[in-house]
């Protein structure tokens, strides 16, 4: 199944029916066939024999594990220098227009104009 719209439908699962019945919302999402499922289908989905060994996937932990996932892409992409990963980044370099550690302050961004990331954002 395509990814992206896996995460659209988990991102309002209110708004996701149950592609068997079409009656109530999904609850479960099959990875073997790409099916979203209510919990009543669910159930009925591992009894029959062509599905009994497919994959059934709360949609809640596709949610817990976007949400962490997007969590950790965006803390390291705001959060932790480029060049410094271990380093947070609390400085921005105007000369060179990017977030940067002290580290950097030293090693790569000596002579430029530099501020903290908090004062910087109320100069704009």
């Amino acid at each position: 199944f395509e990814i992206r719209d896996v995460f659209e439908k988990v991102k309002e699962p209110q708004q996701t029916q149950c592609e068997n019945c079409e009656k109530n919302h999904s609850t479960r999402i099959c990875q073997d066939c790409s099916v979203f499922l209510c919990q009543e289908c669910a159930e009925i989905h591992q009894k029959w024999k062509s599905s009994r060994n497919h994959k059934l996937v709360a949609i809640i932990d596709i949610q817990a594990s976007v949400d962490e996932a997007s969590m950790v892409s965006l803390k390291r992409k705001f959060s932790c220098c480029q060049k410094h990963p271990e380093n947070v980044c609390k400085i921005y370099c105007e000369t060179c227009s990017e977030l940067i550690c002290y580290d950097c302050t030293i090693r790569l961004h000596r002579g430029h104009q530099y501020d903290l990331i908090s004062d910087t954002f109320t100069k704009y």
